[in-house]
């Protein structure tokens, strides 16, 4: 008997619904009721009497026609109501009140559409700032250099580009290493008679 006075998530349910009822209706009520004690010219009849009936009154222009009231429903599921899923159990309730104690690291949490948005946000920057140290300021080469100094600086440039290409080249090996012994004979005796004419070119 009275399960619900001695369950523990019983009572957690209660006081999520009746934050749940304060948030919905119950804050506006009390904020309408405070409206009403304050205002001195507040009159009871416009909400303490009942408006004229249309169909008694057909020429009263203040009248109005009856309608069915309509139901009034709060909905009090669980997967409704903010803060429902904390009433259950095996789950850390402490952690996410206002008196507890908070951890110095403070989690950020970020979609993947977030994250892809940041790393683009970041290439375009890095993009802007590169394409801005690239750029030449012409007025500047205008008003200090010469068209001898710049025609100069440029020969030194493209001198300096075919001295790092030939750097960059890498020797390569002009013969082949055979495999075999046979073959590396072979190619010994090739490179001897390298500059020596035939017996048939000597004849002509």
């Amino acid at each position: 008997m009275a399960k619900g006075l001695r369950s523990k998530i019983k009572k957690r349910m209660r006081t999520v619904r009746r934050e749940h009822y304060w948030e919905i209706e119950g804050k506006q009520k009390l904020q309408d009721v405070s409206a009403k004690l304050h205002d001195p010219t507040y009159d009871f009849k416009e909400d303490g009497t009942l408006p004229a009936n249309a169909y008694l009154e057909p020429n009263n222009p203040k009248a109005v026609f009856p309608q069915h009231a309509r139901p009034h429903i709060l909905d009090f599921r669980a997967h409704k109501i903010a803060g429902s899923g904390f009433a259950s159990k095996y789950n850390n309730r402490k952690m996410m009140t206002e008196k507890s104690t908070k951890s110095k690291y403070t989690t950020i949490v970020k979609t993947a559409k977030e994250i892809e948005e940041e790393l683009l946000q970041a290439q375009i920057e890095a993009d802007q700032k590169q394409a801005s140290d690239d750029e030449i300021d012409i007025a500047d080469i205008q008003k200090d250099t010469t068209v001898d100094e710049l025609t100069a600086s440029m020969k030194k440039q493209m001198k300096l580009s075919k001295k790092k290409a030939k750097d960059a080249e890498v020797p390569m090996e002009l013969e082949s290493k055979p495999i075999n012994k046979h073959g590396s004979k072979i190619a010994k005796l090739k490179q001897k008679s390298k500059g020596k004419r035939s017996r048939s070119q000597l004849k002509f």
